[in-house]
C-alpha cells in the first residue's frame, strides 16, 4: 500500500492548509483482481466455525476521512457504518468479493 504523503501550504495572508494525498491506484487494481477470482462460496464452515476472508481493502487515508467525519473504522458502531458504505456502489471500488457484507 502507498503511503500518505503530507504536506502543509502556507497562504500569503499567514493561514495554513493541511494537504494529504495518497496513490490509490495500485490498492484498486489489486481489489479488483481479488473481486475477479475463482473462490469458492464465502460462506464455508470449517468444524461450526464461519471462515473468514477478505470482502475490501480501503485506502489508509479514506480511513483517516472517515474517523473526520465521525465515523470510527476501529469501532463496532463505526463498522455498521463502513459496511454500509461497503454495500453501495460508491465504494464498489474497494471491494474484494462479491455479495453483501
Amino acid at each position: 500500500m502507498s503511503e500518505i504523503v503530507r504536506r502543509v501550504i502556507e497562504a500569503p495572508d499567514g493561514g495554513v492548509t493541511f494537504h494529504a494525498q495518497q496513490d490509490v491506484s495500485e490498492i484498486l487494481a489489486w481489489n479488483q483482481t481479488l473481486a475477479n477470482a475463482d473462490r469458492p462460496s464465502s460462506r464455508l464452515h470449517h468444524s461450526g466455525m464461519e471462515r473468514w476472508y477478505r470482502v475490501a481493502s480501503i485506502p489508509n487515508l479514506l480511513i483517516e476521512r472517515w474517523m473526520l467525519e465521525g465515523i470510527n473504522f476501529y469501532r463496532e458502531d463505526g463498522w455498521k457504518k463502513v459496511k454500509a458504505m461497503l454495500n453501495t456502489l460508491e465504494y464498489g471500488k474497494l471491494r474484494t468479493a462479491p455479495g453483501r457484507i
